[in-house]
């Protein structure tokens, strides 16, 4: 089985390389690189959350041959992962055995931030108060000026995301987990259920926003367990 990941604003591919060490046996974790960072850092960047889906649609399609899979995204990951889920419903491809949607509010919440509104020294005042930026980067302002505009574009097409179709309901099981000191409000955590005619479980693990990356192991612990249950069940 493969495990589709799909990173965070302003992340790259390598921020679930600790997951491979603590994913189950027998599935492997594949990260996305998005457009406009890692080896694709001269790509443009995207218009919209659709079109970053749509992009991340042709590397699923490309690289999950015969392989039953599963799709996992973070914060703005969680949003693109959503739209691909959707993507693939209208769709005649092989679906995914279940989603996992991190540090992500449903798709309906609308954004009530405009961050990549703001000048460039506000939005980086603001970015590092998130916190989830590496110090290298907050600490040369060379660095992060010449990745600013992958970090404010991703900013962009969250805050701009507007969820205008008829509500998709995914024909498997959606995991929603989130930080315990995440600032995602806990009962519009809860509208996820909408999303699945199966199940939604919510979980929750320590840590703040960032989680996936500050608290890897207990983060992976909630994801194994369903994915060895969909493993299990695919030996009967």
């Amino acid at each position: 089985m493969k495990l589709f990941c799909i990173p965070c604003a302003g992340g790259g591919a390598s921020m679930y390389k600790a997951m491979r060490h603590h994913i189950a046996a027998g599935v492997e974790v594949v990260p996305i690189e998005m457009s406009g960072r890692g080896s694709r850092f001269h790509e443009p960047l995207y218009d919209s959350l659709t079109q970053a889906a749509a992009d991340a649609y042709e590397t699923v399609k490309r690289s999950v041959g015969d392989d039953d899979y599963c799709v996992l995204g973070h914060s703005m990951g969680g949003l693109i992962a959503f739209e691909l889920c959707a993507m693939i419903e209208g769709m005649r491809c092989k679906k995914p055995k279940m989603a996992f949607f991190l540090g992500t509010a449903p798709p309906d919440v609308k954004s009530r931030e405009s961050r990549h509104l703001l000048s460039d020294d506000l939005f980086k005042a603001d970015i590092v108060k998130m916190g989830g930026i590496a110090r290298e980067f907050i600490e040369n302002d060379d660095l992060f000026n010449f990745y600013l505009p992958v970090l404010r574009s991703d900013f962009r097409i969250c805050e701009t995301y507007n969820f205008s179709r008829e509500t998709v309901r995914l024909d498997y099981d959606i995991i929603v987990l989130n930080g315990v000191d995440d600032d995602i409000d806990k009962k519009s955590v809860l509208g996820w259920s909408a999303y699945s005619a199966k199940n939604c479980y919510v979980h929750y693990v320590d840590g703040n926003h960032f989680f996936v990356t500050n608290r890897v192991e207990e983060t992976c612990d909630v994801i194994n367990k369903y994915l060895m249950k969909s493993l299990w069940l695919g030996l009967i």
